[in-house]
């Protein structure tokens, strides 16, 4: 059985390792990449912090949605 603060700690440690945990590992590489991206961007130019927080908040609502969906299963 998975927890869902397992998956929520693992998101906020590196974004799509909840994913990964939950067994979705094509979208936990895909928020993975996009977080990667956001970081090099970032060093580039620093306002895209916030597609940053973005990125975090979105990965931590998808964890959320598929914890429901793995307890249903």
């Amino acid at each position: 059985m998975k927890k869902i603060w397992k998956a929520t700690l693992f998101t906020l440690i590196f974004t799509g390792f909840g994913h990964f945990y939950l067994g979705f590992v094509k979208e936990g590489i895909i928020f993975f990449l996009i977080e990667l991206l956001i970081n090099i961007l970032i060093l580039l130019y620093y306002p895209l912090a916030l597609l940053y927080l973005i990125t975090r908040v979105v990965a931590l609502f998808r964890v959320y949605k598929l914890h429901k969906r793995v307890m249903v299963k």
